[in-house]
């Protein structure tokens, strides 16, 4: 029995905690609070009547109604706000307590946004309704002003590039073709200038195509395409894509050579990454299905989305 270890001794409160926290410098300590914090978020913003939710805006400046913003985005548990006051202060510079629901909220209650980390998305809107509804003209709805100056990376839907007319049914997006015209370019660039003009703050502008699907599950994500699915790349779609909004950001540049230009990218919305590998894949093939037009052979074409960025900051 020489060789019998001692029985272990039950745990003290000592090993139950990190003692040497409290003496590790404060950058270090801030870095790690900061660390702790939340994933960055993609909030998808909507502006509904609150006392018909289930209103349908069509044309016109009709702003009668109880309009307000609502956030499709779970909230955001922020834990580190009750550890103690420096987890506290580093919680409280980064996010903001915004007067804007979450879809499962009631109303007047409010939600925490992190400007400088969350993607604001603008879905569903046609160009002149969202610009009517951002400068103010469709109705004056609360809040507007709070989350238009301080955010930092914003998407929206490729539909709202071009006016109408069109819908949202799938495939129905504007065609490249049409936005790749003379008229469809300043269409483009017109709302680029305005979007860029709205929103201050703005360093990370996605343009995105929507390929999520319901029935699979996941979380919503952001990607940029890689090498996982390079095989559903068309080539002639490619180079389409990588020439109107290049163009489009072209003729701001020459027109406003003093405007300020974020990074501009075109992207994929999916289902997210907790998806099963062979769903994700999917997901991406089925943006790409929603994103085309039928040839003048009758057979469809499909333009897809590119990495790369056309705008960066300076």
């Amino acid at each position: 029995m020489a060789n019998a270890k001692p029985p272990s001794r039950p745990p003290t409160s000592q090993d139950l905690f990190f003692t040497l926290f409290p003496l590790l410098p404060k950058e270090l300590r801030l870095e790690i609070w900061k660390r702790a914090l939340p994933p960055p978020r993609l909030i998808e913003f909507r502006f509904t009547d609150t006392a018909s939710p289930d209103r349908v805006l069509l044309g016109g400046l009709d702003c009668h109604g109880e309009w307000a913003w609502v956030a499709s985005t779970e909230p955001v548990a922020l834990s580190l706000l009750l550890v103690n006051t420096e987890a506290r202060d580093v919680t409280s510079k980064s996010y903001e307590l915004v007067g804007i629901r979450n879809q499962c909220q009631a109303v007047g209650d409010c939600m925490h946004i992190d400007f400088s980390r969350d993607t604001i998305y603008l879905a569903r809107y046609s160009q002149e309704r969202l610009l009517d509804v951002l400068s103010g003209r469709f109705a004056n709805i609360q809040h507007t002003h709070v989350w238009l100056s301080k955010t930092r990376s914003l998407a929206m839907n490729l539909g709202s590039l071009s006016k109408g007319p069109w819908t949202w049914a799938p495939p129905t997006y504007p065609g490249v073709k049409r936005l790749s015209r003379p008229d469809g370019l300043q269409d483009a660039s017109t709302f680029f200038v305005k979007i860029f003009g709205m929103f201050p703050m703005l360093k990370d502008f996605r343009i995105v195509i929507d390929g999520r699907n319901p029935d699979l599950g996941g979380s919503v994500e952001i990607a940029q395409p890689s090498s996982d699915h390079e095989d559903f790349y068309d080539p002639s779609g490619r180079e389409v894509a990588l020439r109107w909004i290049p163009g489009a950001l072209d003729h701001v540049k020459t027109t406003f050579p003093d405007l300020h230009l974020p990074h501009v990218c075109l992207a994929l919305l999916t289902n997210g990454n907790n998806s099963e590998a062979l769903e994700r894949r999917w997901d991406y093939l089925h943006a790409c299905c929603r994103f085309s037009e039928p040839g003048f052979d009758g057979h469809r074409w499909e333009s897809e989305s590119d990495e790369s960025a056309w705008a960066d900051s300076p």
